[in-house]
């Protein structure tokens, strides 16, 4: 079998790479580090055929597809944030940027982080007497009871 005979080459220095790749498109898996990470799916897939294994990749595609889009929006939700503050903690701000960026509802949870994330920017300039100014100080001024107003 070819697979097992790929895996004794997985701690080789030399041949470990191309070793790693050639068992990835041979088992449709990635994470085979070294000999054991492969013994022990081998162990569970041992009775596999390539079909069987082909299947199996397309059946869990959908679930990878989802988790690392998950991640990715993750991500983009916080550094959108994240350049919300910055946005309105510069000496003139760009309302008409930020709205954009804030008034947004891809993707989900986007315009609440950016919403808390702008409150934390301009809160203390509006507590430090800083002038906010145009939508800075009506956004401030609209914080819904229980907010903080300075």
């Amino acid at each position: 079998a070819l697979a097992p005979w790929l895996a004794r080459r997985l701690d080789d220095p030399e041949l470990g790479e191309v070793a790693r790749k050639a068992l990835a498109t041979l088992t449709f898996t990635r994470g085979f580090v070294d000999r054991a990470a492969f013994e022990d799916w081998y162990e569970r897939n041992r009775s596999s055929s390539y079909t069987d294994l082909a299947e199996q990749k397309a059946r869990r595609g959908d679930a990878e597809i989802a988790a690392v889009r998950a991640e990715y929006e993750t991500g983009f939700v916080r550094q959108t944030a994240r350049l919300v503050a910055a946005m309105a903690r510069a000496d003139s701000p760009d309302w008409a940027a930020i709205q954009a960026e804030v008034v947004n509802p891809e993707p989900e949870g986007r315009t609440a982080a950016c919403l808390e994330a702008l409150r934390g920017a301009i809160e203390p300039r509006a507590i430090g007497g800083g002038r906010l100014g145009g939508r800075g100080a009506t956004f401030y001024a609209a914080q819904p009871p229980g907010r903080s107003n300075g």
